[in-house]
């Protein structure tokens, strides 16, 4: 693997829930130059402004005429020798499952089953992004 300290991957994640049946939002470009912890804000403030979201903290208590589906926005850019190579790549993973369920309830086990369902699919986004990370860091060797 690449050398983690001249090559790396920097991320962000946000999890949001959508009520049954609604589709999740694309997530915003994020201008090149934009500084890493400004990333979470625009994420944050884009979700924000759609109706209908609720985030992971909020799953419990929210309207119980509804399950919901989990989601998940990522950011990530490739990094060399602490200089920025790529711009924000953006993305997003809907329904994501714990085992074969994709939807969840707004109770205190609703939310361990998504917390799991996230988890799981930033680790396959890792995954992802360590392979890219191998082709990326060579064209800079």
């Amino acid at each position: 693997m690449a050398d983690q300290e001249r090559c790396r991957v920097e991320r962000r994640y946000l999890a949001f829930f959508t009520p049954w049946g609604e589709e999740a939002p694309t997530p915003p470009n994020i201008a090149a130059g934009m500084l890493a912890d400004m990333v979470q804000s625009v994420l944050t403030e884009a979700l924000g402004a759609e109706t209908g979201i609720v985030d992971m903290d909020h799953l419990i208590g929210a309207s119980m005429k509804h399950t919901y589906h989990v989601h998940l926005w990522y950011a990530y850019r490739f990094v060399h020798n602490h200089k920025f190579k790529t711009p924000w790549i953006t993305g997003v993973k809907e329904h994501l499952a714990d085992g074969m369920k994709d939807f969840f309830k707004p109770d205190v086990e609703g939310k361990k089953s998504a917390q799991s369902a996230v988890s799981k699919a930033k680790r396959d986004l890792l995954e992802k992004f360590k392979k890219e990370l191998k082709e990326e860091c060579e064209k800079h060797n």
